[in-house]
C-alpha cells in the first residue's frame, strides 16, 4: 500500500481525509494566542499539561475544552522544556541555556512547590515518563545520561549507555497484555541510533547493565518517538521512518517510511496509531496489519506531541493546537462494551449454575453435618461413659495399693518381730555355750599347769643326774639309741602331721570348690524360684537335711574333743615313759658306780680304760646335754601343743555355739518357712486371679484396639468432610471473587447478583458454623480417644453393654432417616423458594440486611461460644492439676515401697553378711583345726548347714523381692495410667488452645475479607456507575448522529468562547466556521480532497 501526502504549492487545509472516514467527526481549533508556543506537553486522566517557552505552563479539560493558567510565568520565568505527572506531582523541567537542567516538583492540588528547584541533569532534559505504579520517575538529557528518581526527587540510578542526547523514553509492560503497575520495561532512544531496553521486574527502576538489551536502529537512523499499541512498539526516526518491534523479544518485525522529515510524535489510538511529523502531517496506521490508513494533511506547522484520551486525540505544534474526535476509539469503545456484556451474561449464567450447584452441595453438607453431629454427641456421651468407668477403676488400683501396701507392712512387722525373738533364743543358747567352754577352758588350764609342775620336775631330777652320767658310759649307749628311737618317732609323728595338713589343705580346697559350686548352684536356684511351691519344699527338705547335719557335726566335734584328749592322754604317756627312761638311767648310774668302785679297787693297771671311760664319758655327757636341749624342744612343742589345743577347745566352742545359733536360725527359717508356705499359696491365688484379671484386660485391649480402629476411621472420615468443605469454601470463595469481577466490568445485573451473593454469604457463615461444630466434634473425639487409649492397660470388660449399644445406634438410625426426610421436604422449600427470587429483587435488600444481624448474632455466638471453650480450657487445666496431684502421690507412695524395699535388701545384706562370717569363722577352724581330720568335717558340715541357712534366706528374700516386684509393677501401672492420662490431658489442651487461635484468626481473616469485599463493592459500583453514564451518554451521541440526514448541512458547534475557529469535516468536503458564519450553510473547503490518498507518491512502505 502507497501512502500519499499533500502536493507542494497547494494551501493547507485543515484535514486530509477519506470519504466516510470521520462522517461524524468535529476538529477543534485553538490558535497560538490561546495556547501560546508549545514545547511539551502531558496528560493527567481528563487534564492536559503544556508547557512553553514564555507563558509557564496551561491546564487544559479534556471533555469541554477549557483552559486556565496553572503556572504563571512569574513562577516559572524560564523555558519548559518537558513536563511529567506522577502521582499528585508534576515535574517540571526548566531553564536556560546555564541551568537548563533544573527541575521543580509542584503539587496538582494546590499549585504550590513540593520540592526545590535542583539539578537533575548538565544541559536540556528532552524527555521524561513515569515508572510502573509511579514508584519513580525516568529522565534523558543531553548528557547522554539516563537518570531514576524518586516522586520526591530523590536521585535512585544514573546510565551512562548512550554516546548521545537521548530523546525519548516509554514504559511498557514486560508482556504483551500485561500491566505497569508492578514492573514493566524501560525503553530509551538515543541520537546514536540505539534504543536501549531495560526490564525491571522489581518496580524498583533499578536499571541493571547485565540485563539491558541494545538494539541498533536499521540504517544507522535516530529515534525521536515511540508508542505503544498492543504487542509492539513503534519508533519514530528522524529520516520520517518508522520502526516496529515486539515487546517480548525486542526484535523488528517491520519498517516503513510514511513521513518525509522527523517523526516527533506519535500515540495509540484505540486499533490505530497515529504519527505526526516535522512535514506538517498526521498519518494514521492499522495497529493489526501494520499498515497505513489514511492521512491528515497539513496541520499548519510541524507536529510537536500527540495524546490520545478517550475518543479524542490532541495534536500540538508550535502554531497552533487541533482536537480530533477519532471515529476508530468509537469503534474501539463499541466492541469492548459489547464484549464485555457477553462474558458478563456468560458469567451470568454460569454463577446461577454455580450457585444452584452449591445450594445442592450445602444441603448435602447440611444433612452430613447433622449425622456427624449426632454421632459426635453419641461418641461425646461414650467418652463421659468411659471416663467415669476410668476414674472408678483408678479409685479400685489406688484401694488395692493401699491394701497391699498395708499387707506389706504387716508382713514386714511379723518377719520383725520373728527375727527379734530368734535373736534373743540365739543370744541365750550362745552364752550358755560360752559358759561350758569357759568351764572346760579352765579344767584344761588346770590339767595343763600340772604337767607343767610335773615336767619343772623332772628337769630339776635330770639336772641331779647329769653328774652320774660321766659314771655310766654304757647307760648312755642305751640313751643314745632311745633319744634315736625318740627322735625317729618324732619324725614320723611330724611326717605324719605334716601330710595331715596337706591333706586339710586339699580337703580346704575341695571345700572351696564346693563352695564356688553352691554358689553357681545358688544363682541356678535363684533362677528355679519362679515356682514357689517347688522351691519351699526343697527348702523343707534342705531344713531336714541342715537338722541332720547339725547332728553330725555335733557328734564330729564330740568326736573331735574324745580324740583331743586321747592325744593329751598320748602326751601324757609319753612323758611317763621319758620319766621310766630316766629312773633306767638312774639305775645304771648306780650300777655305774658301783663298777667304778670296783675298777678303783684294781688298781692302777685299769688307768687307761679308765681314761677311755672318761671320754666316752664326756662324750655321753655332751650327749646328755644334746638330749637336754632336744627334751627343752619337746617341752615347747608340748607347751605349743597344749596352746593349740587351748585355741582348739576355745575355737570348738565357738563352733558348738555357733552350730547353737545356726540351730535356732534354722528353727526360725523353718517358722518363717511355714508361714512363707502359707504366704506362697496366697501368692499362688493371687497370682491365678491376676493372670484371670490379665486375660480380661487383653480381651478388653482387643476389644478398644478395635473400637480405637473404628475411632480412626470415623477421624478419616471427619478429615475427608472437612478437606472437602474446605474445598467447597476455597469455591465459593472463587464463585464469590468472580462475582466481585464481573460487578466490576458491568452494572446490569447488579440487583440480582446482590440477592444471590447475600444468599451466598448466608450460606458460607453456615458452612463456617458447621466447620467450627465439625471441629469442635474432631475435638471431643481426639479427647475420648486419647481417653480410650489410656483405658487400653486398666479398662474391663465390658461386653455387656454392647447390645445397648447396638440398640441406640439402631435408634439413631432411625433418627437420621427422620432426619433425612425433613432435609429432603426442606430441600423442596428451598428449591422452592429459589425460584420465587427473581420476583423477590426488592426483598433481597432487607435480606441483605437480615444476613447481615445474623451474622453478627453468629459472630456473638462465636464469641461465646469462645468463652465456653475458654471455661473447658480452664476445667480441663484444673483436671490436669488434679491428675498431677493424685501422681504426686503416687509417686510418694512408690517412694515408700522403694524405701521398705531398702530395708529389705539391707537385711539381705545382713544375712548375707552373717553368712560370709560363718564361712570365715569355718574357715578359720579350718586353719586351726589342721591336727583334726574330724574337726574338719565339722567345720565343713557346719559350713554346709551355713550353706543352707542361706540359701533358705535367699529363697525367703527371693519371695519377698517377687512380692515387692509385683507391688512395684503394679505402681508403675498406675503411674503409666496416670502419665498417659495427663498427655492425652496436655494434648487435648493444646488442640483447644490451636484450635481457638485458628478460630480467631479465621473470624479475623473472614471480617477483614468482608471489610475488603465491601470496598471493592463500592468501588465497582462508582467505576460501573461511570462506565454506565459513559455508554448512555455515547448511546446518545450515537442516537444523535444516527437520526442526523446525511443530507442536512447544520451541524451544531463548539461555543466561540471555547472555539473561536472550528473545522469540520462532512461528506463532500470539510468546511470552516467561525463566530461570523455560525449557524449558515457551511463553505466545501476548494483544497479538501474526497479521496485522500490521491497524489502521495514519493514514499514506499516497507
Amino acid at each position: 500500500m502507497q501512502v500519499q501526502r499533500i502536493e507542494k504549492g497547494v494551501r493547507p487545509g485543515p484535514a486530509n481525509v477519506p470519504h466516510g472516514a470521520f462522517n461524524w467527526a468535529t476538529i477543534h481549533q485553538f490558535e497560538d494566542k490561546e495556547s501560546g508556543r508549545i514545547k511539551c506537553c502531558c496528560i493527567d486522566g481528563l487534564d492536559i499539561y503544556t508547557g512553553s517557552q514564555t507563558d509557564g505552563v496551561r491546564r487544559w479539560n479534556v471533555a469541554n475544552g477549557s483552559c486556565e493558567l496553572f503556572l504563571p510565568h512569574s513562577v516559572c520565568p524560564d523555558p519548559i522544556h518537558a513536563l511529567c505527572v506522577v502521582g499528585r506531582l508534576l515535574w517540571v523541567c526548566t531553564g536556560n541555556n546555564a541551568n537548563a537542567g533544573t527541575v521543580v516538583i509542584f503539587d496538582l492540588d494546590t499549585a504550590t512547590i513540593k520540592t526545590k528547584a535542583f539539578a537533575a541533569h548538565k544541559g536540556e532534559i528532552t524527555c521524561m515518563v513515569a515508572g510502573p505504579g509511579n514508584q519513580y520517575i525516568v529522565t534523558g538529557g543531553v548528557d547522554f545520561q539516563v537518570k531514576c528518581w524518586s516522586p520526591s526527587g530523590t536521585p535512585l540510578v544514573t546510565s551512562n549507555h548512550h554516546n548521545k542526547q537521548v530523546d525519548a523514553l516509554l514504559m511498557t509492560p514486560l508482556t504483551p497484555g500485561g500491566s505497569t503497575e508492578r514492573s514493566g520495561k524501560i525503553w530509551t532512544a538515543a541520537n546514536d541510533s540505539t534504543v536501549v531496553v531495560w526490564p525491571d521486574t522489581a518496580g524498583t527502576g533499578n536499571m541493571d547493565a547485565s540485563k539491558a538489551k541494545i538494539i541498533d536502529v536499521e540504517g544507522g537512523q535516530c529515534v525521536r518517538s515511540m508508542a505503544l499499541s498492543g504487542a509492539h512498539v513503534w519508533c519514530g526516526c528522524n529520516n520520517g521512518q518508522i520502526c516496529i518491534f515486539t515487546i517480548a523479544e525486542s526484535s523488528i518485525v517491520r519498517t516503513m517510511k510514511p513521513h518525509t522529515e522527523t517523526v516527533d510524535a506519535m500515540v495509540g489510538v484505540g486499533t490505530q496509531v497515529w504519527s505526526g511529523s516535522r512535514d506538517r502531517t498526521i498519518v494514521a496506521h492499522d495497529a493489526n496489519t501494520l499498515t497505513a490508513l489514511f492521512s491528515l494533511g497539513d496541520q499548519g506547522a510541524g507536529v510537536k506531541a500527540l495524546m490520545s484520551h478517550s475518543w479524542y486525540v490532541w495534536s500540538l505544534n508550535f502554531r497552533n493546537m487541533r482536537v480530533y474526535t477519532a471515529e476508530a476509539v468509537w469503534h474501539a469503545k463499541v466492541e469492548e462494551a459489547l464484549r464485555l456484556m457477553r462474558e458478563l451474561e456468560a458469567t451470568r449464567q454460569s454463577l446461577q449454575a454455580q450457585i444452584q450447584q452449591e445450594k445442592a452441595n450445602s444441603h448435602q453438607l447440611g444433612i452430613q453435618l447433622r449425622e456427624q453431629q449426632a454421632e459426635a454427641e453419641r461418641q461425646a456421651a461414650e467418652a463421659a461413659k468411659a471416663k467415669q468407668e476410668l476414674e472408678a477403676r483408678l479409685k479400685q488400683l489406688q484401694s488395692d495399693m493401699t491394701s497391699e501396701r498395708q499387707a506389706a507392712a504387716k508382713r514386714e512387722a511379723e518377719a520383725e518381730k520373728a527375727r527379734a525373738g530368734s535373736l534373743e533364743e540365739s543370744e541365750k543358747q550362745l552364752k550358755a555355750v560360752g559358759e561350758q567352754m569357759q568351764a572346760e577352758r579352765d579344767k584344761l588350764a588346770a590339767e595343763l599347769e600340772a604337767l607343767h609342775e610335773q615336767l619343772s620336775k623332772s628337769k630339776a631330777d635330770h639336772d641331779s643326774t647329769n653328774t652320774d652320767l660321766e659314771k655310766a658310759r654304757a647307760d648312755l649307749r642305751a640313751s643314745k639309741e632311745a633319744e634315736a628311737a625318740l627322735r625317729e618317732s618324732l619324725g614320723k609323728e611330724a611326717t605324719g602331721l605334716a601330710a595331715e595338713v596337706t591333706k586339710l589343705k586339699s580337703e580346704l580346697e575341695a571345700a572351696r570348690g564346693d563352695c564356688s559350686k553352691a554358689s553357681a548352684e545358688n544363682s541356678r536356684l535363684d533362677e528355679e524360684l519362679k515356682s514357689t511351691q517347688q522351691a519351699l519344699s526343697d527348702a523343707s527338705a534342705q531344713l531336714d537335711a541342715t537338722k541332720a547335719e547339725m547332728r553330725s557335726a555335733a557328734e564330729a566335734s564330740q568326736k573331735a574333743a574324745t580324740e583331743s584328749d586321747e592325744k593329751l592322754a598320748a602326751a601324757q604317756a609319753e612323758i611317763d615313759a621319758m620319766k621310766a627312761n630316766i629312773a633306767a638311767l638312774e639305775a645304771k648310774l648306780a650300777d655305774g658306780q658301783r663298777a667304778e668302785e670296783q675298777l678303783r679297787a684294781d688298781g692302777a693297771s685299769k688307768d687307761a680304760a679308765k681314761q677311755s671311760l672318761q671320754a666316752e664319758l664326756d662324750k655321753a655327757t655332751k650327749q646328755g646335754q644334746d638330749q637336754d636341749a632336744k627334751l627343752k624342744d619337746l617341752e615347747a612343742k608340748l607347751k605349743a601343743s597344749q596352746t593349740s589345743d587351748r585355741e582348739a577347745r576355745a575355737a570348738l566352742k565357738a563352733k558348738v555355739d555357733e552350730l547353737k545359733a545356726e540351730k535356732a536360725s534354722l528353727n526360725d527359717l523353718k517358722g518363717r518357712l511355714a508361714h512363707g508356705d502359707s504366704a506362697a499359696k496366697a501368692l499362688a491365688s493371687e497370682l491365678d486371679a491376676l493372670k484371670a484379671k490379665i486375660a480380661a484386660l487383653e480381651a478388653e485391649r482387643t476389644r478398644l484396639e478395635g473400637e480405637k480402629a473404628g475411632l480412626e476411621g470415623e477421624q478419616a472420615n471427619l478429615d475427608a468432610e472437612k478437606a472437602k468443605l474446605e474445598r467447597e469454601r476455597a469455591e465459593l470463595q472463587a464463585s464469590k471473587d468472580g462475582l466481585d469481577k464481573e460487578l466490576q466490568q458491568a452494572r446490569s445485573g447488579i440487583s440480582m447478583l446482590e440477592g444471590q451473593k447475600a444468599e451466598l454469604e448466608g450460606s458460607k457463615a453456615k458452612l463456617e458454623g458447621r466447620l467450627a461444630q465439625l471441629e469442635g466434634s474432631k475435638a471431643d473425639l481426639e479427647g475420648r480417644l486419647a481417653q480410650l487409649q489410656t483405658a487400653l492397660d486398666s479398662a474391663q470388660a465390658q461386653n455387656s453393654k454392647s447390645e445397648e449399644e447396638v440398640q441406640q445406634l439402631k435408634a439413631q438410625v432411625g433418627d437420621f432417616e427422620r432426619q433425612l426426610s425433613d432435609a429432603s421436604k426442606d430441600c423442596k422449600d428451598k428449591e422452592a423458594r429459589i425460584s420465587d427470587l427473581k420476583s423477590q429483587v426488592r426483598e433481597g435488600e432487607a435480606q441483605h440486611a437480615l444476613h447481615k444481624q445474623q451474622a453478627q448474632e453468629d459472630s456473638s455466638r462465636l464469641q461465646a461460644e469462645l468463652h465456653e471453650c475458654q471455661e473447658a480450657l480452664r476445667a480441663a487445666q484444673a483436671e490436669l492439676q488434679q491428675c498431677q496431684e493424685e501422681l504426686r502421690v503416687a509417686q510418694e507412695q512408690l517412694g515408700a515401697e522403694r524405701e521398705a524395699l531398702q530395708c529389705l535388701r539391707d537385711e539381705l545384706q545382713a544375712a548375707r553378711s552373717e553368712v560370709e562370717a560363718g564361712k570365715s569363722e569355718a574357715q578359720g577352724l579350718r586353719d586351726e583345726l589342721h591336727a583334726a581330720k574330724a574337726r574338719e568335717d565339722a567345720g565343713q558340715k557346719a559350713l554346709e548347714a551355713g550353706k543352707a541357712r542361706e540359701e533358705a534366706n535367699q529363697a525367703a528374700l527371693q519371695a519377698a523381692k517377687d512380692e515387692l516386684q509385683h507391688m512395684q509393677e503394679k505402681l508403675r501401672n498406675a503411674e503409666r495410667a496416670l502419665e498417659d492420662q495427663g498427655r492425652a490431658q496436655e494434648g487435648r489442651l493444646r488442640d483447644l488452645e490451636a484450635k481457638l487461635a485458628a478460630a480467631v484468626a479465621e473470624a479475623a481473616a473472614a471480617r477483614a475479607e468482608r471489610d475488603a469485599l465491601q470496598h471493592a463493592r463500592e468501588v465497582t459500583e462508582k467505576g460501573n456507575e461511570r462506565m454506565l453514564e459513559e455508554l448512555e451518554r455515547l448511546k446518545a451521541r450515537v442516537g444523535d448522529l444516527e437520526a442526523r440526514p446525511r443530507s442536512s448541512n447544520s451541524h451544531q458547534a463548539p461555543p466561540p468562547s471555547i472555539s473561536p475557529n472550528i473545522i469540520v469535516n462532512v461528506p463532500g468536503g470539510p468546511y470552516t466556521t467561525s463566530p461570523q458564519n455560525m449557524g449558515q450553510s457551511p463553505t466545501p473547503s476548494p483544497h479538501a480532497s474526497v479521496n485522500g490518498l490521491e497524489n502521495l507518491d514519493s514514499t514506499q512502505v516497507k
